[in-house]
């Protein structure tokens, strides 16, 4: 089983907020391999990215409020040692060859259950 958790700014959480539609997207593609069509929602995504952005530049104080919001994330994500299950340390995504090498760890490591023993 896997599970995913999509970081939507919580002053978006009452909208449609397409591009958090792609990162779950883009998630389980990751997971399964499986390609889902994302054009109509990025273009979706950067239309309200665009009325966001828009908003914020015509109002001091949603422009402060977002920056305040913005910088709270940024410090929660600098503490938080795990900001991205598929990345490492330096947020590079693991290569190929360096899946496959823990999938085998992984499988060397691994008891045979009952129903392996068939």
């Amino acid at each position: 089983m896997t599970g995913f958790v999509l970081l939507v700014p919580h002053y978006l959480s009452d909208t449609e907020f397409p591009l958090a539609a792609v990162a779950a997207l883009e998630s389980v593609s990751a997971a399964t391999g499986l390609i889902f069509p994302t054009d109509r929602l990025r273009e979706e995504g950067r239309e309200f990215v665009g009325k966001i952005d828009e908003q914020v530049t015509t109002s001091e104080e949603l422009a402060r409020l977002v920056h305040t919001l913005e910088e709270r994330h940024d410090a929660y994500m600098e503490g938080n040692p795990l900001s991205s299950p598929l990345t490492d340390e330096y947020g590079a995504v693991p290569s190929a060859d360096e899946i496959a090498a823990e999938l085998e760890k992984f499988l060397a490591t691994r008891r045979p259950s009952d129903e392996d023993q068939d």
